[in-house]
């Protein structure tokens, strides 16, 4: 089955996608605009192949499996077609898509989740400023004067 999502998500990223800009830390749903009851969630990184990570099974929230144990702080299944995606992070930052399986897969239009343009990457706040030079500064969280 991954080997079916790689070659619908090479051939779809050229499609479609929808930009959701969130804040580090924030929760944040996604809506899948298939209404069907057996869907994947599958999440895509720019550079890597991508990955099934929960699916679901009737519409009702109970009724979903993750793909891995250790993302069931992360992603869950809030109805149907509703992914919530706890505290975001870096590492939730890509591309997501649902997917219909049978007798012949439906992959949605992809959803960029992206953050906004100050954040903070370990004790570092980094502020990328809107200039043509698309220079950064950063700040450590001790401090409020940015560093040139």
């Amino acid at each position: 089955m991954r080997f079916i999502f790689t070659v619908l998500l090479v051939c779809q990223t050229t499609e479609r996608l929808t930009d959701k800009r969130v804040n580090l830390g924030q929760n944040v749903t996604l809506d899948c605009q298939i209404d069907v009851k057996d869907i994947y969630w599958v999440f895509q990184k720019r550079t890597d192949s991508p990955v099934p990570i929960l699916r679901t099974f009737t519409s009702d929230s109970t009724s979903s499996r993750l793909k891995d144990q250790s993302l069931k702080d992360k992603y869950s299944s809030l109805t149907l077609s509703r992914l919530l995606i706890s505290t975001v992070t870096i590492n939730e930052l890509g591309i997501y898509y649902c997917v219909k399986t049978g007798s012949f897969l439906q992959l949605s239009d992809g959803i960029r989740l992206y953050i906004t343009d100050v954040y903070k990457v370990a004790n570092f706040i980094v502020i990328k400023r809107k200039s043509h030079s698309n220079k950064r500064h950063l700040c450590t969280s001790s401090e409020a004067k940015a560093a040139s």
